[in-house]
């Protein structure tokens, strides 16, 4: 484990070192320095001290545990895309008939099957491509219904805020003329 390094600060400098860590002022750079600073001082190690961060709300926690707390969306990726990897790779990954050295006498034919399976492989991505376009196609229309959708909300939203400004304005000026009608 790693020893603290020893800094001694006089209690003029802690309370500069405290004004500079708290400050929303300086660049960034200066109130880490100065937390580490006052750290050291406090005794801790600078293993130990982690390079602390402040996160929203005034929480401090270690690098490591924002790093381990930004990372948790990757978790749950993780487990919905493993069960699909070997189906992915099989099928990106071409697997043609490779020349041995026992079938030197047969290269023709090796050749042909190769070119064959290279046919296969390419009439099977222009399925796929086909497939994928098909779907980019659907994809496409069904936004452009959403948007149409959105766009009348929008609009519904708009006049209704449109109406209710005026029934504001007529019910500010009802009281107006009551007020100045009672005085």
């Amino acid at each position: 484990m790693a020893q603290a390094i020893p800094v001694t600060v006089t209690p003029e400098e802690r309370e500069q070192l405290e004004a500079v860590s708290r400050s929303r002022l300086l660049p960034h750079g200066i109130v880490r320095r100065a937390k580490i600073i006052l750290g050291l001082a406090d005794g801790v190690s600078a293993y130990g001290l982690g390079f602390r961060c402040i996160m929203p709300g005034g929480r401090e926690i270690t690098l490591k545990a924002k790093r381990l707390l930004m990372a948790a969306w990757l978790v749950p990726a993780l487990k919905a895309i493993a069960p699909h990897v070997g189906t992915i790779i099989n099928a990106a990954a071409p697997v043609f008939t490779r020349k041995r050295s026992d079938e030197k006498a047969d290269l023709e034919r090796l050749i042909q099957k190769q070119i064959v399976e290279l046919q296969d492989a390419a009439s099977r991505n222009v399925e796929n491509t086909r497939e994928l376009a098909e779907q980019l196609q659907d994809t496409v229309k069904a936004l452009e219904q959403a948007a149409v959708v959105a766009q009348s909300k929008f609009q519904y939203a708009v006049a209704f805020s449109v109406v209710s400004v005026a029934l504001s304005v007529v019910a500010v000026s009802i009281a107006l003329i009551a007020i100045f009608n009672v005085l």
